[in-house]
């Protein structure tokens, strides 16, 4: 099962906010509240600074960006000169070493609601630089469900059909086929979902043979029955985030069945 974005986009280059590089202190911000920031820096003396070139000892934070990555944001900070980046928004992480630039993936975040985000640069003589943000991100996202081939390995060799089924989140279940699009079908959902995903393997039978027919909701995970003429077997995959990438197998003497959910975007 593919998770992908809309084909008109999914917005991931819209910015959710950015980081003021002018290193004013919003009037409204409480800097203790990141952990480990620094203290408050001196406000820069009136009249003309020298300078050979950009350092730290005023202003070298070039930039800084969030971006959407799902429900949470991609900060991207910039510097006009390499420096050791401290970054702090509700949980805090350094760079490795001196750097130009740095991207720090938040996915501990609530959507829709307001962050603010606290960037140090400390470049090679020690001086430090700060600058302040705020960015919200996402409240909702659209992300079209795909679903791809399914494997299914070993069990009877009379099979004439096989047909596969789809339930999230504990819905019915619905027949699927590859390719099919069931975002109209779980419009709505939020980060982390539940996945099943159904195989049933119908036999040969004689033309006077009467089948029962295949109903997945109610049904044991795996089995086999003479009155539904066929075998089938189950996948699942619980709280499953959709920027993750993971396997679920479930193997049985009537084969085996597969199920992918597949990170996509940023």
């Amino acid at each position: 099962m593919q998770a992908t974005v809309a084909p008109d986009g999914d917005g991931s280059d819209v910015p959710l906010g950015a980081i003021d590089t002018s290193g004013a202190v919003p009037d409204d911000l409480d800097i203790t509240a990141f952990p480990g920031a620094p203290e408050a820096p001196t406000p820069a003396a009136d009249g003309p600074t020298f300078a050979a070139g950009f350092s730290c000892a005023y202003q070298c934070v070039k930039s800084g960006v969030a971006y959407p990555r799902g429900f949470g944001a991609l900060l991207v900070v910039e510097t006009h000169v390499p420096a050791r980046l401290f970054m702090s928004v509700v949980d805090a992480t350094n760079s490795t070493g001196m750097v130009r630039d740095f991207s720090w993936p938040l996915d501990h975040l609530d959507p829709g609601r307001t962050y603010d985000a606290m960037v140090a640069a400390t470049d090679e003589h020690g001086d430090t630089a700060y600058a302040y943000g705020r960015f919200v991100p996402l409240a909702e996202r659209t992300v079209h469900i795909t679903l791809g081939d399914v494997t299914v390995d070993g069990g009877p060799q009379n099979v004439v059909d096989t047909a596969v089924y789809l339930s999230v989140d504990g819905d019915d279940f619905w027949i699927v086929d590859a390719g099919s699009d069931g975002s109209s079908v779980y419009a709505g959902r939020g980060r982390h979902v539940d996945l099943v995903l159904f195989t049933f393997r119908q036999w040969a039978t004689s033309q006077s043979t009467v089948c029962e027919g295949c109903d997945p909701d109610g049904m044991l995970a795996q089995g086999d029955s003479d009155g539904l003429c066929g075998s089938w077997n189950s996948a699942s995959l619980d709280n499953v985030d959709r920027r993750c990438e993971r396997w679920a197998t479930v193997a049985s003497g009537r084969g085996e069945v597969q199920a992918l959910a597949q990170r996509v975007g940023r």
